[in-house]
Order: structure tokens, then C-alpha cells, then sequence
């Protein structure tokens, strides 16, 4: 199951596999898509099993990419096994239900073998999940949230940037001290 983030800036990534036990594959066309279209695609990756190939990828109507995955040279193949093919990267929309999972579909999917014949393959569904959201966290660990640990915060419990004096000139008696409100 692919958890997405939605802050994540590179993208959420969406590996796709390939089970060819019994035969060389040389290019594969297929459409990705979810359901509720919370996904835009950014870009489609090769991996190890495709060095070698192109992936070329577009968005397409209501939530789906179109992915083109060929060799240039024409002589290269995947060879026969099973694992990731591509990846491709999302970006996650604003409106995605956090904490919640939906499914991701493949279909049209058109492969050739390392001949150029046309090979009958299954698309699978595959889950993903969005991340939950986060409370953001504490740089310090400390109660006060003023950026100093608590083993070396003098004041743990309090804020000092809370304060709205803080940074100014301390005044005791409409006399300024010359001295930091820190």
C-alpha cells in the first residue's frame, strides 16, 4: 500500500510491476487512474528492471495518466520476472480525506514481446492511502516551543517570543534600560 503525503514536494511515487514469467517484454502502453481524481501526475521514472527504456507519461481525463513505457534503440527488453517497471510521481490535491485509502486501477494495457507480438496480460488494482494529518512537531521537545531543549531553557514553560515586549528595550519606571527583553 503506497501512503501518500501530501507535503511531500517530490511528488508521492506510485510503483508499477510487471509479472512476465514466460516472456521477454519490449514496450508496454497502459492508462493509470484513480477513482476520485485527488492525483496529478508529475513524471513517470524507469527502474532497474527498465534501464535502458523511455517512460513517457501524460495526464489524461478524469484522474488517469497515459504511460508509454519502449525501448529507443529497439533491442532492448525486460526480461522475464517480476517487479517494479516505473514509477510515477503525484502531486496530492488539497481536498484529498486524510487518513483515508482508495484504489488505483490500470487498464488498456497493450504489450509486445521482445518479437513484436502482442501479449494478453491482467491489470491489477493497487491500494494507496493518504497520510494522516500531522500535528506539526516541536523543534525544541519542550513545552514552550520557544526553540531552546528544556535541559538548557531557563524559562521551560514559558515563550518568550509570546511575548509582545520581546526583542525591545526593557523599561522600569518610563526609564529604558538598554537591555533586551530576551
Amino acid at each position: 500500500v503506497n501512503v501518500f503525503d501530501a507535503s511531500s514536494e517530490e511528488g508521492s511515487p506510485v510503483e508499477i510491476n510487471l509479472e512476465n514469467p514466460g516472456n521477454a517484454v519490449e514496450s508496454i502502453t497502459m492508462e493509470v487512474c484513480d477513482e476520485d481524481d485527488y492525483l496529478s501526475f508529475m513524471r513517470c521514472e524507469i527502474t532497474e528492471r527498465t534501464e535502458g527504456f523511455l517512460c513517457r507519461a501524460s495526464e489524461t481525463d478524469e484522474g488517469c495518466s497515459s504511460v508509454m513505457l519502449f525501448s529507443m534503440g529497439g533491442a532492448s527488453v525486460i526480461e522475464e520476472g517480476t517487479g517494479p517497471i516505473f514509477t510515477l510521481q503525484h502531486v496530492i490535491s488539497d481536498e484529498a480525506p486524510a487518513d483515508e485509502c482508495r484504489t488505483l486501477t490500470t487498464g488498456n494495457a497493450e504489450v509486445t514481446d521482445a518479437y513484436g507480438f502482442p501479449l494478453d496480460v491482467i491489470s491489477s488494482q493497487g491500494e494507496f492511502c493518504f497520510a494522516a494529518e500531522v500535528e506539526p512537531e516541536d523543534p525544541d521537545e519542550d513545552t514552550d516551543d520557544d526553540g531552546v531543549i528544556d535541559e538548557l531553557d531557563e524559562c521551560p514553560d514559558t515563550n518568550p517570543s509570546a511575548d509582545p515586549d520581546y526583542g525591545s528595550d526593557i523599561i522600569i519606571e518610563d526609564c529604558e534600560t538598554d537591555a533586551l527583553n530576551d
